[in-house]
């Protein structure tokens, strides 16, 4: 998979290598990027090696690439058993998955949410919730973290500071800012300490006239509001964190997400979360664990997302209900600390390295043998 890419892709794969290395099996970590336009960056030093022959192979793609990675190097998936590990925003895989889904033997997901997906189209291959971890930073503090924060955007520690995350290649009618702004509006109206940081990447590189439209509408809100600003820049993974791990909550106003790397990153850092309650990340998101955004499931549009199914749903999460988890957030710090503290530990114990290669480990130790076993003449 894309091991280089500053993505939720190559954060991913980088994982999973990681991962695959604490199972005690031997792992190979091979960089595969074709026709993926993401930026390069380390998240940590990742080991990288050369193609050659396994007897299982992690595609670390998304579906509609397997296809180009089997053509790529077609005698290491020759005779081989070859699981895709996908992630996947909408609710049924999107047409051009098929194809890729045909050529594996077996499909991971992170998610219950993503094994819902996948399993109906999977013509009774095995489809397995392996679970995904996350990493362990326990060198950045909170006082070095909020020192980062207010050097860099001129804040101090009077102001309340949000914060919401993404990558704009990975769509902004997704990730959803727009709603982020009214719902901050509407929380802190009148209230001149609270400040909200809009972290991206990617946008000037953006140019379909839909989310052009959307950074215009967060142009037009932020222009009236001082306490809004915007950052556009890929920053290392560490100064990343320290931006999550300085701010007093992380919002994630999403529409649907695969997985929810920001989320569970900030619970690591034990900032409150406060998010959709909605697809991927309610599998580490509860009452106990996150502020949660009431929604409605509505239909996409052709040019809300790539790859639209007719039928194809996703959340609209409640403004007014985000407003209202955002007051709370700010106004009960004792509720706040308990639930980042239940975030943690609940992490700890479910998300860890060490649980998640308990899973992948147990998986793939039952594929070898079943490999291993002498066929039936």
């Amino acid at each position: 998979g894309p091991l280089a890419k500053a993505s939720g892709l190559g954060q991913a794969t980088r994982l999973s290598a990681e991962i695959l290395r604490a199972t005690g099996l031997d792992v190979r970590g091979v960089d595969f990027d074709l026709d993926n336009p993401a930026p390069e960056g380390f998240s940590s030093e990742t080991l990288i090696e050369d193609y050659g022959p396994a007897k299982i192979n992690l595609l670390h793609l998304n579906a509609e690439s397997v296809p180009l990675a089997y053509s790529y190097q077609p005698d290491v998936f020759s005779g081989a058993y070859n699981i895709g590990y996908f992630f996947w925003e909408l609710d049924m895989p999107a047409y051009c998955h098929y194809l890729g889904m045909s050529l594996l033997d077996e499909i991971w997901v992170s998610t219950e949410y993503g094994l819902r997906i996948y399993k109906p189209g999977a013509e009774g291959k095995p489809v397995v919730n392996v679970g995904m971890c996350y990493e362990e930073h326990p060198d950045i503090t909170r006082e070095t973290a909020r020192g980062f924060v207010e050097a860099r955007f001129g804040f101090d520690e009077s102001h309340h500071v949000c914060l919401v995350a993404f990558d704009s290649f990975s769509f902004v009618q997704r990730k959803n800012p727009v709603a982020v702004l009214e719902a901050f509006q509407q929380a802190f109206e009148g209230v001149p300490e609270a400040r909200l940081v809009v972290k991206t990447q990617n946008r000037t590189k953006v140019f379909d006239p839909v989310q052009v439209a959307l950074w215009n509408r967060v142009d037009a809100i932020i222009e009236s509001d001082p306490r809004i600003v915007v950052m556009n820049e890929t920053l290392s993974y560490r100064d990343l964190l320290q931006l999550k791990a300085g701010s007093d909550c992380y919002i994630s106003l999403h529409k649907s997400e695969g997985w929810g790397f920001g989320m569970i990153e900030a619970m690591a850092l034990k900032v409150p979360v406060i998010c959709t309650a909605y697809s991927g990340n309610m599998d580490f998101c509860s009452d106990e664990t996150a502020w949660l955004v009431d929604y409605e499931e509505v239909p996409l549009e052709q040019g809300d997302y790539i790859f639209v199914r007719e039928g194809s749903l996703w959340a609209e999460p409640s403004v007014t209900d985000a407003a209202r988890q955002l007051r709370a957030a700010r106004d009960n710090p004792e509720a706040s600390r308990a639930k980042a503290e239940a975030a943690y530990s609940h992490i700890r114990e479910n998300f860890s390295v060490e649980a998640i290669a308990g899973r992948y480990g147990g998986r793939l130790r039952e594929i070898l043998a079943e490999l291993q076993a002498p066929r039936a003449s």
